[in-house]
């Protein structure tokens, strides 16, 4: 493959990781911070997924870490996006390492 096919399939594998850690995301944000919690994206969308425009895509890039979770009002494209800086949230992770101290019986 050409040079631009090999970036592209490289997106698209991007994106369905993300998409998949993203999903996975929202299972754990309901078992600690609870569905609403979950389904507004850490408080960055409306319960129905509508960017609620208080996460800034550009401002959390310039910071070297965009969350996972959030929607952005200023979402980019896929082709933009920058996947090497997305990762859970400080919060996130400390939920799911609190999460792994509950037995179930």
């Amino acid at each position: 493959m050409g040079i631009y096919l090999d970036t592209i399939k490289d997106k698209v594998d991007e994106d369905f990781m993300y998409t998949a850690a993203h999903e996975l995301g929202h299972t754990i944000l309901r078992a600690y911070g609870g569905t609403w919690y979950s389904f507004t994206h850490d408080d960055s969308s409306e319960i129905w997924q509508t960017p609620n425009g208080k996460k800034s895509y550009p401002l959390e890039k310039s910071t070297g870490e965009i969350n996972l979770m959030h929607y952005y009002k200023d979402d980019p494209y896929q082709f933009q996006y920058d996947y090497n800086l997305t990762m859970a949230s400080k919060e996130d992770i400390r939920s799911l390492i609190w999460l792994t101290k509950i037995k179930n019986n």
